[in-house]
């Protein structure tokens, strides 16, 4: 072989081995820059969770005012803030007081000995459900589980979770709920059955509250059908389902509202619902044809009412909607 040839060949192997060399310091280099960057941004992660808010303690932006009505009812102007801060440990030892206060400690025991745990391993996809319901203008109320929520379910509705009622010029009023016989008897039958539609242990419950129902002035029959349709909107845009509201969260929610816009110091307060019919379709008591209807209203001394009527004489229903957050 020529000898040229020879030196030639030669040349390219060191050229070669000189370009691996060259690539295999680079990758080395690259790898000791690469894991040098792991471990900042490793570093970074642990800085961000140990200073960023925890999940229960929520900042909202762009929030619907759910006391834009109490404001207009008072002749005020609706705030615009910024930034809204809700602070969901905060909010639980609020609704527990209500309830102290309203001699349900069976209710304030159940919340505090489970929720108390939970809120502290709140998930990224349980705040984001919550973040999506308060943006649109419905509130956080901690709830007892069925069981809890169920006992002495008459007694409850009649004597505790009574709104506070202040019409203008007047003082508060905290009357006791009116209850038709008929009801009465309707209520002992929902406590011996109890709702499906209420889940077992306490959860937070998010509702709007407003003084008209989400789902207004529809036949009966196409109730269930309506919610569905409901669903369908939210699934395309990505937010929770939701069901219907049942009475004892009707109650709850009239009385924790109330009470909330009494500390907000407002001089008037209509309680959410003044005026305006909601009806509870209970399925496990649907086959006995009869309808639970609930309202407030100033006309009978300012009570809570609620009367059980047939099905059958039933044009229309109004249904509230809500959302109920599990852990």
């Amino acid at each position: 072989m020529d000898c040229n040839e020879i030196k030639t060949q030669y040349q390219k192997i060191k050229t070669k081995q000189a370009n691996f060399h060259a690539l295999a310091l680079d990758l080395r280099t690259n790898r000791a820059s690469l894991v040098a960057i792991k471990k900042e941004i490793q570093s970074l992660l642990v800085w961000f969770e140990k200073n960023l808010p925890p999940r229960w303690q929520i900042r909202l932006r762009g929030q619907c005012n759910p006391f834009a009505e109490v404001y207009q009812s008072n002749k005020q102007s609706i705030p615009n803030r910024e930034v809204t801060i809700i602070d969901l440990k905060k909010q639980l030892l609020e609704d527990t007081q209500v309830y102290n206060n309203c001699d349900l400690a069976t209710w304030t025991d159940a919340i505090r000995n489970y929720m108390g745990k939970q809120l502290n391993k709140i998930s990224a996809e349980k705040q984001k459900i919550i973040i999506q319901e308060l943006r649109a203008g419905a509130i956080p109320i901690f709830m007892p589980g069925r069981i809890v929520q169920y006992e002495n379910f008459y007694n409850t509705l009649r004597d505790s979770l009574i709104p506070v009622f202040i019409s203008p010029g007047k003082k508060a009023q905290t009357m006791g709920a009116s209850v038709e016989l008929v009801a009465r008897e309707f209520f002992d039958y929902i406590e011996q059955h109890q709702s499906v539609d209420v889940p077992e242990k306490p959860y937070i419950l998010l509702v709007k509250p407003t003084n008209h129902a989400d789902i207004k002035d529809i036949p009966m029959q196409n109730m269930e059908n309506a919610i569905r349709q409901e669903n369908i909107k939210r699934k395309k845009k990505q937010k929770e389902p939701v069901s219907q509201m049942m009475p004892m969260e009707y109650a709850t929610m009239v009385k924790v509202f109330t009470e909330r816009a009494v500390q907000m110091g407002f001089q008037s307060i209509y309680p959410p619902g003044f005026n305006a019919h909601t009806q509870f379709i209970n399925r496990q008591v649907a086959a006995e044809d009869v309808i639970l209807t609930g309202f407030f209203t100033d006309l009978l001394g300012g009570n809570m009412n609620f009367f059980a009527g047939s099905s059958s004489g039933l044009e229309s229903c109004n249904i509230r909607i809500v959302v109920r957050v599990l852990f």
